[in-house]
């Protein structure tokens, strides 16, 4: 069976290479040697970063005869294509042809098919998809938001000048609808995410240019999707504020209907790193459509011991986060960490979500310690006190994620000032909250709190093997019921409320 056969050659390529290789690797291998064989789906969390686990799923595909589609985001697209395949080629002495969309792949051919997630919701959902192909989809951590931004729409002032080059008759009327939605969204209060949802009258506003007799293409594909309601659109407008500049943007909020036809056509292995602490991943497979009943649900164990890290937790309990009091006890709790570091070896990160907070943060820090201190600036020097937001990190360690180097060295401590809840503030979140409430669904451990758990998961990977030090100041970890949750998140770890004299000294 093919999956001795994947086994066999990987415990020779161990021994040969004598290396350490991922704990799991083995069993993954046999389990994606078996997806293939059988054709049968199956959901993998694998609780790691993707280099860990990449021989293994890509073994048995190299190594079978049927064709395979392996999706990617571009980032790992090009390091598999690039790097990783050919060297597994060359080691397991195979020639398996390697397709991409610009090498013109054909999809009924006997080869791995590579393609981004756009590239596989287009070629899946279009007038012709191809046959049905054993899929491998991997990481699918943002599977749901890879399908939000596919069909995802926007109008730009280009198509609004499309409008009216369309419909000549009718540029006096198109000019004032865009002119008076420009004009109420320059009154409403400015947001640090610049997105503002259409109230009821701009959304009648906009109805009546869809009524107009000729619309071009933009306008048709953004009408289709704004009526869609039993994908729960959400239509809103993501302005400039300096320049008076405004698009129009609609997705779907609620994707299972769609989605759930595209893993019946054909067996799909989606591999996670973080999705759920559950086996089963129940708000992830409710999300995407996936019925767990109808798949191998596996869940891998985090890494091992000595891979652990440090958590401190002040014993000082601090102020919450939504106090008056949280900006002075932050500071005071961030230049304490500071002094205890002093070897400037390996720089210090300190994720802060809040813009404002971040700039008093930053000045006042800056005012102690100097140059040192530097707001989202990417490639800090190993003397750095970084601080910056948790997208900032995770665009800044993503190829780490993706089994590629960065060109800075790894934190030796993280203070994280609060927990990355997504905040309702965002109009975005809200309006997914606000499903979740109109359904009478806990929205919080369905949404907020898997998203919190999995960013934590991401933003603390790289930190791992470099047994580095997290300090979570945020007091809502010891007095919310959810706080343990967190905490397991970041296994292995151990956890302290006094710093050990060696952990920062190292």
């Amino acid at each position: 069976m093919m999956e001795a056969q994947v086994h066999q050659i990987l415990v020779a390529i161990t021994r040969e290479q004598n290396t350490s290789p991922w704990p799991h690797h083995l069993t993954l291998a046999r389990l994606v040697a078996r997806g293939l064989r059988l054709g049968r789906s199956a959901l993998i969390q694998t609780r790691t970063g993707i280099e860990d686990y990449a021989l293994s799923y890509l073994t048995p595909a190299l190594l079978s005869s049927e064709p395979v589609t392996i999706v990617v985001p571009q980032l790992l697209l090009t390091w598999l294509q690039a790097e990783e395949i050919p060297r597994l080629q060359r080691l397991l002495g195979t020639e398996r042809p390697i397709a991409t969309v610009e090498s013109g792949c054909q999809p009924h051919s006997n080869a791995i098919t590579l393609l981004t997630p756009p590239q596989w919701f287009g070629r899946i959902t279009g007038d012709r998809p191809p046959a049905p192909v054993t899929t491998i989809l991997n990481p699918v951590d943002e599977l749901w938001q890879w399908a939000q931004d596919f069909y995802r729409c926007q109008l730009q002032l280009a198509d609004w000048e499309m409008l009216k080059q369309q419909n000549p008759g009718q540029q006096d009327f198109i000019q004032s609808q865009y002119d008076q939605l420009k004009a109420q969204l320059l009154r409403r209060s400015p947001n640090p995410y610049h997105c503002y949802p259409l109230d009821p009258d701009n959304q009648r506003r906009l109805a009546t240019c869809f009524q107009l007799p000729h619309l071009p293409d933009s306008w048709r594909t953004f009408a289709a999707t704004w009526q869609h309601r039993h994908q729960s659109p959400l239509c809103w407008a993501h302005l400039h504020q300096r320049d008076g500049r405004f698009s129009l943007q609609v997705a779907p909020q609620t994707l299972n209907q769609s989605l759930a036809p595209l893993w019946q056509r054909q067996p799909t292995l989606l591999i996670g790193s973080f999705l759920e602490p559950q086996r089963e991943a129940p708000s992830f497979c409710t999300q995407i459509g996936l019925n767990p009943d109808q798949l191998t649900c596996v869940d891998f164990a985090p890494p091992r011991q000595q891979d652990q890290v440090r958590v401190y937790l002040p014993e000082q309990r601090l102020p919450l986060p939504n106090t008056p009091e949280f900006q002075g006890e932050l500071l005071h709790q961030l230049r304490h960490l500071i002094r205890r570091h002093p070897h400037q070896k390996r720089p210090i990160v300190l994720l802060i979500n809040d813009v404002p907070l971040q700039a008093q943060m930053g000045a006042a820090l800056a005012a102690e310690f100097g140059s040192r201190v530097k707001v989202e600036t990417a490639n800090p020097q190993a003397d750095s006190i970084l601080i910056c937001g948790w997208a900032f990190w995770r665009r800044l360690t993503d190829p780490l994620f993706y089994g590629q180097s960065v060109g800075f060295p790894l934190p030796q401590l993280m203070a994280i000032a609060t927990l990355p809840l997504p905040s309702l503030e965002n109009p975005l979140v809200a309006a997914r909250v606000a499903q979740y409430k109109q359904k009478r669904q806990d929205w919080f451990r369905l949404y907020l709190l898997p998203t919190a758990l999995q960013e934590m998961q991401r933003a603390t990977y790289p930190l791992h093997q470099e047994q580095s030090v997290i300090a979570i100041l945020d007091n809502r970890i010891n007095h919310r019921a959810y706080g343990q949750q967190i905490l397991d998140a970041l296994q292995p770890c151990s956890v302290c409320n006094y710093l050990e004299p060696n952990w920062l000294g190292n």
